[in-house]
């Protein structure tokens, strides 16, 4: 094999590979921000949704309740989140740290809880 032949192969595959990320990636979040959707954007109101309605709330994680489970709150109050490992990337979020949560809402008999997709973290304080 040519050393042309490689270098334009491996650039295939370099192109293959980025189009797969940027494809896959966005629309994994997508949602229908208009009127009549039905995403959360504070606690108050994820409390009055519907199972498996989106949720993005902004505000702080303020203690760890279990494995994988925490207590998020914001202005209007809080509810139980339950994070998987994967999802906090590496971050490091204390209890004066301002994040945005991603995820839908699980409900059951005993009320709420977010099942969380993504945290971002806002601010450092």
């Amino acid at each position: 094999m040519s050393n042309a032949y490689k270098e334009k192969s491996m650039k295939v595959l370099l192109m293959i590979v980025i189009s797969v990320l940027i494809f896959s990636t966005g629309s994994v979040f997508a949602d229908f921000q208009g009127p009549g959707a039905m995403n959360a954007d504070t606690v108050a109101h994820a409390e009055k949704l519907a199972d498996d309605a989106s949720v993005t709330l902004e505000g702080h994680v303020v203690k760890q309740t279990s494995y994988k489970n925490y207590l998020f709150r914001d202005k209007t109050g809080e509810v139980h989140v339950e994070i998987a490992d994967d999802v906090w990337r590496g971050q490091v979020v204390k209890p004066e740290t301002r994040v945005r949560l991603t995820g839908k809402i699980d409900r059951d008999h005993d009320g709420i809880e977010i099942e969380v997709y993504r945290i971002d973290i806002l601010t450092k304080e």
